[in-house]
């Protein structure tokens, strides 16, 4: 169970703990001064516009709709509009209060938890966020109706306003890692007042308790613009008069548009030399070694990935040295990914590894599924740039291995989430793209639990579902280490994703900026009250 600290963060220059800095720069660490690029939010000063890129189309700002709260999908916007209750610190591995004061379980069991928010914050429209507020939103969640991604966190779970500032909540299953859970899916609150005055249309005009309030959104243009909230209840912040969130239309030109000014801040580079051509460039670069890696994600309610030989003859016909040599030919990024877990980390374990390169044990696997009657055919969906380069690579390796037969599927971001997440129309996907992370929870559970809100490929193991839930009740942090390790060698025999590549954290921004603070583990979220400029034109 991670411990809570209410308040704000005291940003400083210096690196932390919790596995995301190493001081070598040698065999593509990245250093301890790129892992803290940007992150102090000394002299900055207020004033300015921060046009931020990102790679998902902008569908909804409803936070009960919400599939994934990475910055760079959905929850860069989300927490510019709503704050959030709680975050996790991601040098200390804590979680945090931003607009919340305390939540802590009663005792060790971790089945009910008592949750204190601060005094005096209010949404924009002037209506007390308060815990009925939370209440109200966390109800909507559980609302079929409301058909929220995020309803698996909150399934039995029953609430209690005990007053304006506290609420009283019981799990129906013990779960020492609540708090995480909370932080990294639950945090955005929307104004009670506004979603029952717009009903269905709220997610169209919404109202949050952020540091910044909707300026226009140009759906067709995929184009949100954010201004200053005078009435943001942490004095001093936000610094910045505007924000804009922007999805991407040329990917191949993301670093060169920073570099030319016309966009400031990013977290994902989109080509293989990005964070390389960013330094040479001129730009701040922030970067980072979670452990996980870049990912493909296999269908499992469909032929042939609903059979897990044909998931391990695929993890044994490729060879992520070569991948990595081939994709990216960058020293600091191109790193095959050789265990789940970095040596760095408290649960590093070197024999938890995927299944490795070796033709032989792919012909056994090859063979099973023949046996099986299930031929290795299948499609790759990728998105253009990186994860078409890499599909149409990945693709033409394993047609040179017996018994594959593979063609690779192209759609657009703006597809994306009504094709995978949705339809699950795919066999197997790199989008997101990746499985970063530096603690276990709740990843875990949203990826491999049968009920993860975000596991998207219908993998359900009730063993996965025993060892994820044994994790979760385990308060003493030496058996939670080992218990979240088992559930992680699960994660490699069964394959249901598969990591080939190191997938490094990094926002990529302008050189005057500051207050770059990654929180929420390797999502890479901002509080973007505390983004500003050092300088102003």
């Amino acid at each position: 169970m991670a411990a809570l600290t209410a308040g704000a963060l005291t940003l400083s220059a210096c690196g932390g703990s919790g596995g995301g800095v190493d001081d070598g720069a040698a065999n593509g660490e990245p250093d301890a001064e790129l892992a803290t690029a940007g992150m102090s939010e000394e002299g900055i000063i207020d004033g300015g516009e921060v046009k931020v890129l990102i790679t998902q189309g902008i569908f909804s700002l409803d936070p009960a709709r919400m599939q994934t709260p990475n910055f760079g999908s959905q929850g860069g916007f989300l927490q510019a509009i709503y704050d959030t209750l709680f975050y996790v610190d991601s040098d200390t591995n804590t979680v945090m209060g931003s607009i919340g004061e305390a939540l802590e379980p009663k005792d060790d069991t971790c089945g009910v938890w008592d949750m204190t928010l601060k005094d005096g914050v209010d949404f924009a429209d002037g209506t007390p966020l308060d815990a009925a507020a939370v209440e109200a939103h966390w109800l909507r969640v559980q609302d079929p109706d409301t058909a929220s991604p995020q309803a698996t966190k909150l399934e039995g779970v029953t609430f209690e306003v005990v007053d304006d500032q506290t609420m009283t909540i019981t799990l129906d299953q013990n779960n020492c890692d609540f708090d995480r859970t909370v932080a990294t899916g639950l945090g955005f609150v929307p104004s009670p007042t506004a979603v029952e005055e717009a009903g269905e249309e709220y997610g169209d005009d919404p109202v949050g308790a952020g540091p910044f309030t909707v300026d226009s959104w140009n759906r067709s243009a995929n184009e949100l613009h954010l201004v200053k909230n005078e009435t943001f209840h942490t004095e001093g912040q936000p610094h910045l008069d505007k924000i804009s969130f922007i999805t991407a239309s040329n990917t191949a030109t993301v670093v060169d548009s920073l570099i030319a000014g016309e966009y400031q801040l990013t977290d994902n580079g989109w080509t293989s030399t990005a964070v390389d051509d960013a330094l040479a460039g001129g730009l701040g670069v922030q970067l980072r070694r979670p452990s996980g890696g870049f990912s493909l994600q296999f269908n499992q309610q469909k032929a042939p990935f609903d059979k897990v030989c044909a998931r391990r003859a695929f993890s044994h016909a490729l060879d992520p040295v070569a991948i990595s040599e081939a994709l990216s030919q960058s020293e600091l990024m191109s790193v095959p990914l050789e265990t789940i877990f970095t040596e760095d980390s408290e649960f590093y374990d070197e024999t938890i590894a995927f299944p490795g390169y070796d033709l032989e044990a792919a012909a056994e696997e090859v063979k099973e599924c023949e046996d099986q009657d299930n031929p290795l055919t299948f499609s790759i969906t990728a998105s253009p740039g990186n994860d078409q380069t890499t599909a149409e690579y990945l693709a033409s390796r394993l047609n040179e291995v017996e018994g594959f037969d593979v063609t690779v599927d192209v759609i657009t971001y703006e597809e994306a989430y009504t094709t995978i997440f949705q339809n699950r129309d795919f066999n197997i996907n790199a989008y997101p793209g990746g499985q970063r992370f530096y603690d276990p929870a709740p990843l875990f559970v949203d990826w491999f639990h049968s009920e993860g809100a975000t596991n998207i490929t219908g993998y359900a193991s009730e063993e996965m579902d025993s060892l994820i839930e044994t994790a979760q009740t385990t308060p003493v942090e030496t058996e939670r280490v080992a218990a979240w390790q088992e559930v992680a060698r699960l994660w490699a025999e069964d394959v249901p994703t598969w990591g080939y590549m190191e997938n490094r954290q990094y926002f990529l921004f302008d050189e005057d900026l500051a207050g770059v603070y990654p929180v929420n583990d390797a999502q890479n979220l901002l509080l973007t009250q505390g983004l500003g400029y050092t300088e102003l034109d």
